[in-house]
């Protein structure tokens, strides 16, 4: 027969054998090594419990119980002109009846530990609401108890205890310290709430030479085959102390946090590594909420913030949590810092020193995953979550500054496709359709760059226009070394990425996007008949020499336009003015350097092909990270973005974030549909017998399985490259066979073929 632990008393003891409560938490505690009976009567008093005295501890026992706890005194103290009169004790038999109740279990066994627990505190208001949400308007003003009334029984079972030598939890003395006690532990005025449970457990103390191990090393009634669901000691810090037999649970806040789960914590290893969210208040004002990373073990987070608990939080020492905590954390959520020894090791520590949660902040930007390393199967039971460096930084300054920080951890679930990434797509395909049938768009009797105009019959002007308006042709070996030359512009980044390097980009891109606006800008109002007055309107300046009105007034639109987005670049709507910096650059970019045939567009796109899946999938084989995606989320950064790409926002996502796509994902195939539109239009070749509309379908048709890989392979970055070269260059050259065309498009030459020339309308 396993040995028992014996909780008596009335209703409040009776429930704490429900979810939360402080009952069951010791009978999980003791699983399979000591019974925890419940032996809790709703509506008892001391008076009553006399009755039950023989029949619950029957003397002569050859077992007695281990412990036994006492908790009686809410009934006694009932007001005999309130509703609970028939319950009343009047305060000296209640000291007098605790004292027989004592004695008959001492009479049972000498050895059995006792611990008395006086009534908690009464809350006349909360107990008055709670009535009338029972029975409305019928609901007694009348108070059924007094909370001074229960402190007096209080004093007298705390008298009791140092007369007799006992253990004590003087309940309504200690709970009235912390302030909002009515709220924080009272459920309905008068029972426990899940932090009132925990509070008792947290100040239980079982002194007996009986209990003499740890509750990890009693022996278990049988063999064990496999580990045990988990070992909550390690989540309440039950420890032994050398100098006097003694074990001290500690539960606290650590156990109504765990409690409050959805699912129970598994005690081995998982190779999934969830996004969650960090809610955040400090000194009781929401923050912005901050995006972690739950680790392969611990518990599982709530998938609902309304299952999850708000807690306290607080820096560990050491910071590290690679040893001891002290003081101990008691249910608050411990923060610790990455490195010095193995993520396991921090966890347990935290678990140790009573923590609710732990939270590592990464020393680096980006979310670590967090595994369990040689350990496979561990008894972590409490949630385990990763912060990325700036994350932790603004909990760091608040609490430096000695503010409050309250922290709900959660992981809702994300949607299987963000709807959003629709309108990222059609971005790309539209910024790729116009780009090549940008000549059939607008005016080409313009300059690309200051607009500069001259007045009619001008040949100065004319031939300034033929001059600038030179087209970049791309060849075999300057594909080639293009690639070479991104390739080598990645590493710098990756190297050197830094706060001051990205504010370089940042500077260059503007550069870029003000003058790909100007020159989409431009040669779009020149259609209009008002702006071509304007344009032969003409400004001498310093330096620039004469420019056209309308030029000039749209050179300080475009540079506005992309100071207040570099101003307000970490706003939540700035997305907007990227991509349309963005995407006039691009347009400006494909007007300026063209394809000449099939042969440098399978050179460019092939290089292009190996580049991009070399830097995203074997590039951790070298360095240990996939340089491509390290690059692209900002690693080392500082909080800043890279603002080469085009990004949406994820409307339908918990975590927000944006879905993202590199400008070299849209030039790289552009190049080769700008080809295939030029030399449709030089062949005139009708819509479905040409080149064109086939492209167009092979890189939307690419995009799309470059998400579909996305949301396959979980978020993991993929190579876009991988989708959409096959979809491109496979078309043309697939086609190109067909049509027994693919020797023209090889060796194509737009002089050649009597096609338009450069510069000028086809």
């Amino acid at each position: 027969m396993r040995p028992q632990i014996v909780l008596f008393g009335d209703s409040i003891t009776e429930l704490s054998f429900a979810p939360g409560g402080w009952g069951a938490a010791l009978a999980d505690i003791y699983s399979r090594k000591v019974d925890v009976l419940l032996r809790g009567y709703s509506g008892y008093n001391t008076k009553l419990a006399l009755f039950l005295l023989s029949h619950l501890f029957p003397q002569g026992t050859d077992s007695p119980p281990l412990a036994v706890t006492i908790f009686f005194g809410a009934n006694d103290a009932a007001l005999l002109e309130g509703t609970g009169k028939r319950q009343h004790v009047p305060l000296k038999d209640y000291k007098e009846n605790l004292r027989k109740i004592v004695q008959h279990i001492k009479d049972c066994s000498s050895k059995t530990l006792i611990v008395l627990i006086t009534p908690p505190p009464f809350d006349c208001v909360g107990r008055l609401e709670y009535a009338r949400s029972l029975y409305g308007e019928n609901a007694s003003e009348v108070p059924d108890r007094m909370n001074d009334v229960t402190g007096t029984y209080a004093e007298q079972c705390a008298a009791l205890v140092k007369e007799l030598g006992l253990s004590c939890i003087n309940l309504w003395s200690e709970m009235q310290k912390t302030k909002d006690w009515e709220k924080k532990y009272l459920s309905d005025g008068l029972h426990l709430t899940l932090e009132g449970n925990a509070f008792i457990l947290m100040n239980i103390n079982l002194k007996n030479h009986s209990i003499q191990k740890h509750p990890r090393h009693m022996p278990v009634s049988c063999s064990c085959h496999t580990r045990c669901w988990i070992n909550l000691h390690r989540v309440i810090g039950v420890r032994l102390d050398s100098s006097v037999v003694e074990m001290q649970l500690e539960i606290g806040l650590a156990l109504v946090f765990f409690l409050s789960f959805a699912a129970a914590a598994p005690t081995s290893c998982r190779r999934d590594f969830p996004l969650m969210k960090v809610n955040v208040w400090v000194d009781g004002e929401e923050n912005e909420p901050i995006v972690g990373l739950c680790a392969g073990f611990g518990s599982v987070l709530p998938q609902e913030a309304k299952n999850a608990q708000r807690l306290p939080t607080s820096f560990t020492k050491p910071l590290n949590s690679c040893s001891l905590l002290s003081p101990k954390l008691s249910g608050a959520i411990a923060l610790a810092v990455r490195g010095e020894c193995e993520f396991t090791d921090k966890a347990l520590a935290a678990q140790e020193g009573g923590a609710a949660a732990m939270v590592m902040i990464n020393t680096d930007e980006g979310l670590l995953e967090m595994g369990c390393g040689n350990d496979t199967d561990l008894n972590i039971a409490i949630p385990v979550i990763t912060l990325s460096k700036s994350g932790g930084d603004e909990l760091n300054k608040s609490l430096v500054q000695g503010k409050k920080v309250e922290l709900l951890l959660y992981s809702p679930t994300r949607p299987v496709v963000d709807y959003s990434v629709v309108f990222l797509w059609m971005m790309a395909v539209g910024t790729v359709i116009c780009a090549s049938v940008w000549s059939e768009i607008v005016p080409q009797h313009h300059d690309g760059y200051l607009n500069d105009l001259s007045p009619k019959g001008s040949s100065s002007g004319l031939d300034k226009d033929k001059e600038e308006q030179e087209i970049l042709s791309i060849s075999t070996k300057s594909a080639v070394f293009f690639v070479l030359t991104a390739s080598t512009f990645l590493l710098l980044l990756y190297f050197l990425m830094s706060a001051w390097f990205v504010w370089v980009l940042i500077t260059l891109f503007c550069i870029g996007g003000i003058e790909g606006m100007h020159t989409c800008l431009v040669p779009l109002l020149l259609r209009s008949r008002r702006c071509k007055g304007l344009a032969e309107k003409e400004l001498n300046l310093w330096i620039l020499g004469k420019v056209s009105v309308l030029s000039m007034a749209v050179l300080i639109f475009c540079v506005m336009f992309a100071i207040i987005w570099a101003i307000t670049r970490k706003a939540s709507f700035s997305w907007i003015g990227q991509d349309v910096l963005g995407i006039c650059m691009m347009l400006m970019v494909l007007q300026l350097a063209q394809l000449p045939n099939i042969k440098v567009a399978t050179v460019l796109l092939c290089c292009a092909f190996v580049y991009d899946i070399f830097w995203v999938f074997l590039s951790p084989l070298i360095f240990r990270d996939s340089v491509m995606i390290a690059v692209a989320r900002g690693d080392k950064s500082g909080g800043e973005s890279i603002p080469m790409l085009l990004r949406t926002p994820r409307v339908f996502d918990p975590y927000y974030g944006y879905n993202m796509i590199g400008f070299g994902d849209i030039l790289f195939p552009g190049l080769l549909v700008s080809f295939a539109f030029r030399f449709d239009k030089a062949q005139k070749k009708s819509l479905l017998n040409g080149y064109f509309l086939w492209l167009m379908i092979g890189y939307g048709t690419g995009l799309f399985l470059t998400y579909l890989g996305l949301y396959l392979m979980d978020g993991h970055g993929q190579p876009a490259l991988l989708y959409l070269v096959p979809c491109t260059l496979g078309t043309c050259v697939l086609l190109g066979l067909m049509r027994g065309e693919l020797k023209q498009l090889w060796g194509y030459s737009s002089e050649s073929s009597g096609a338009t020339a450069p510069g000028e309308a086809f």
